[in-house]
């Protein structure tokens, strides 16, 4: 099995915002885009495969 790492992620911070519903507590919460852009940097994405011949 192998690990592919270094994947490259594109969002928009807008778009993803409001598909989490984050605008209807974003009231409660200062800077709720910042936040999301901080733990967008945390996220190290991966993807395992297995190659099988027939």
């Amino acid at each position: 099995m192998r690990v592919i790492t270094d994947i490259a992620l594109e969002y928009d911070i807008d778009e993803l915002v409001r598909f989490c519903h984050l605008d209807r507590i974003s009231d409660k919460i200062n800077n709720m885009k910042s936040i999301v852009v901080e733990g967008y940097k945390l996220l190290d994405p991966k993807a395992m495969y297995k190659a099988s011949r027939i």
